[in-house]
């Protein structure tokens, strides 16, 4: 059960100095995949080029949500849980590359210690996507394997309230609902486990999703939520 509230907290949007971390760790991540030795005794040669599906979870790191925070100085969680479920299909080649289209869907979800009006609980806030994609494919399939990825696509925003102890139906009290037309970019690479070529294998990622949302949150000088939003996961892929 959702219904929509209007947002009559003491909110302010607090102007922060630029987030150099969240380029830095794009950048360490990408030379950890450079650097990490494919491994031993792999042989990749034979094994077919097929469909990809990938499955990761991981951190979301939302700089501009950070930034909105209360009179009292409650805030809400730059940092949250982020999920995201890929899946491409070859389509050609670029040079050596191979060329992989399909989709991703996905979010990241944050926290608050702001009380919301309803039930007194804490506003969550999240941003989720349904967006078409390509990845271009470094290496040969069934191996370790990099990819550069983009995508453009539907990207919402909500922050929300919702009823505590609630398992099959829950009273969730809106606060915020925006969506628009964003986009992404990205690093991910594919690690067979040990010496198995094709199958299951560790796969990592590295995101920044840029989206601007036109309504305001209902704060004091009509503020907007925007990305980007950088994501980093590890999870599992299946194909080459």
């Amino acid at each position: 059960m959702s219904s929509r509230c209007p947002l009559h907290l003491p909110l302010e949007l607090r102007v922060s100095p630029p987030h150099a971390t969240h380029v830095i760790l794009p950048m360490i991540l990408v030379a950890m995949l450079l650097a990490w030795p494919a491994p031993a005794g792999a042989q990749t040669a034979e094994v077919p080029e097929r469909g990809r599906i990938a499955a990761t979870f991981g951190v979301g790191l939302w700089p501009e949500l950070g930034d909105i925070q209360s009179l009292a100085g409650d805030s809400f969680d730059e940092a949250g849980f982020a999920f995201d479920l890929a899946f491409h299909w070859p389509v050609g080649r670029l040079g050596r590359a191979t060329v992989l289209a399909g989709g991703n869907i996905g979010g990241s979800f944050h926290g608050s210690n702001i009380p919301g009006v309803e039930e007194g609980e804490d506003l969550q806030a999240s941003a989720v996507y349904l967006v078409p994609s390509v990845k271009i494919a470094f290496g040969a399939p069934g191996g370790r394997r990099l990819y550069l990825d983009a995508g453009v696509g539907y990207y919402g925003a909500a922050i929300d309230e919702m009823e505590d102890d609630c398992f099959f139906s829950c009273d969730i009290y809106e606060y915020y609902d925006d969506d628009g037309l964003g986009g992404y970019v990205g690093l991910s690479a594919d690690f067979p486990f040990g010496n198995r070529v094709g199958g299951f294998r560790l796969t990592t990622s590295a995101q920044a999703h840029f989206i601007d949302f036109d309504d305001p949150v209902e704060l004091d000088d009509n503020a907007t939520l925007g990305g980007p939003i950088y994501t980093l996961q590890v999870g599992v892929a299946w194909g080459p």
